[in-house]
């Protein structure tokens, strides 16, 4: 079938500091995967997602046709929801957009409907007490000066920063 036209195309992004990847959905099928560069708006303003999403998501879609976006981002609090939406809906102005950030697509993952923790440990960190359906506790990460503990960002510093000091093993030195 030709999603191209049907209307019935979700698209979801997950992204962090370091890439977008996103996948477009037809009936529960994948019709097509693809990543960007990462999407935060910590450290970009809309203009800059906007023109992220305008130059580098957009084209690739090739003029299939989205019903929905499901966007799951790092730094997507509650402040930045809407300035994240503005920009995606440059590119799609459809009225279905959802914002939501990056923990609870882990959560949703690796929960789904059961209670339990869900962590992500990638360029940055962060955790939380998932119900089943909701985020219940929260730490603040602090982010990559203050915390981020078990994240790339942190991990690489020990490292490098062993190694300036002669502080390797003989083997991680080879």
């Amino acid at each position: 079938m030709d999603h191209s036209q049907s209307g019935g195309n979700i698209l979801i992004a997950d992204s962090g500091a370091t890439k977008t990847d996103w996948c477009l959905t037809y009936g529960g099928e994948i019709v097509q995967r693809f990543s960007t560069k990462g999407i935060s708006p910590v450290y970009q303003t809309e203009e800059e997602i906007a023109e992220e999403i305008r130059l580098h998501a957009y084209p690739l879609l090739k003029g299939k046709k989205v019903q929905s976006i499901h966007f799951y981002g790092s730094g997507c609090i509650p402040e930045k929801i809407v300035f994240v939406k503005n920009a995606i809906y440059r590119s799609f102005p459809i009225d279905a957009i959802c914002i939501y950030s990056d923990l609870m697509a882990a959560a949703h993952s690796l929960c789904g409907h059961n209670a339990g923790i869900a962590c992500i440990l990638g360029t940055g960190s962060n955790s939380c007490e998932w119900d089943g359906y909701n985020m219940v506790k929260q730490v603040s990460p602090l982010g990559f000066i203050l915390g981020d503990e078990g994240s790339g960002a942190v991990l690489g510093k020990q490292l490098v920063s062993d190694a300036l000091k002669n502080q390797l093993s003989e083997g991680l030195k080879e």
